[in-house]
């Protein structure tokens, strides 16, 4: 007789394993087979798990379809366990599983699409950080400026795609009026996704932008932050994009 720990990981084992080679290790109740009683668990498994997925990534499922979808969430459900207990928590790994999957040779950018899906719902889950206190230059010296580490608000994460993901994001949200052309060949997106009060923006960066808040997020100093990006564009204009990032609340704090 198996103890309660191997029953245990042969049913979890089970729910996923459509082959039906675990269920010999199983018992059924009275008046009942193991084939019956795992189909009733695997279906609220993945019923549940579908409708997280679906929650998370309205768009990637828009743009394949709600039936492509489904298919695509149970081969990524049967292969990706769940590593948490909160259901909420699943599906982060989905971008990658898409990334390797052969909807991507005729759809490239929907890996990154689902990450930016992804990152929408992360940063909404966090806590903002309080506003900078621009205060603390009335006591800094100029000359001190370029060793300033500037920290960026918890609730933001920042995203670079080859492909026009935020065009294809922002034409599939449920509100969009406009023209729903995508040209696929309009390149790179750089990507800021913030959170505001109880809902998320996405902010279109310049590159030289981008890569400048991606050297912050990295805890590089003001300086070298800058030397990043005027490698991009040499004529960067610092002034302007700290005034940006201050006032949208991305930059929470400035420290020497």
């Amino acid at each position: 007789m198996p103890s309660l720990s191997e029953q245990q990981r042969n049913f979890a084992s089970a729910l996923f394993d459509n082959s039906n080679a675990v269920e010999p290790l199983l018992c059924a109740t009275r008046h009942g087979t193991v084939a019956s009683g795992l189909a009733i668990y695997r279906n609220n498994v993945y019923s549940n798990y579908r409708n997280n997925l679906s929650h998370s990534y309205p768009v990637l499922e828009r743009l394949v379809g709600a039936d492509y979808f489904r298919l695509l969430s149970d081969e990524y459900i049967t292969a990706t366990p769940s590593l948490s207990g909160d259901v909420r928590d699943y599906g982060a790994s989905y971008p990658d599983f898409l990334q390797t999957h052969r909807v991507s040779t005729q759809l490239p950018y929907l890996p990154d699409v689902a990450r930016l899906e992804w990152l929408c719902k992360h940063v909404l889950a966090r806590a903002r950080s309080a506003p900078p206190d621009l205060g603390f230059f009335q006591t800094l010296n100029s000359d001190r400026y370029p060793d300033l580490h500037v920290q960026l608000n918890h609730a933001s994460a920042l995203l670079m795609s080859p492909y026009p993901a935020l065009r294809i994001w922002q034409v599939n949200q449920p509100n969009y009026i406009g023209d729903e052309t995508i040209d696929l060949n309009m390149g790179e997106s750089h990507m800021l996704v913030l959170r505001h009060q109880d809902t998320v923006s996405v902010l279109d960066l310049g590159a030289a932008e981008f890569v400048f808040l991606s050297q912050l997020r990295q805890d590089q100093c003001w300086g070298d932050a800058l030397l990043a990006a005027q490698e991009i564009r040499p004529d960067f204009d610092l002034g302007s994009c700290l005034l940006r990032h201050v006032n949208n609340g991305a930059i929470s704090r400035f420290i020497i």
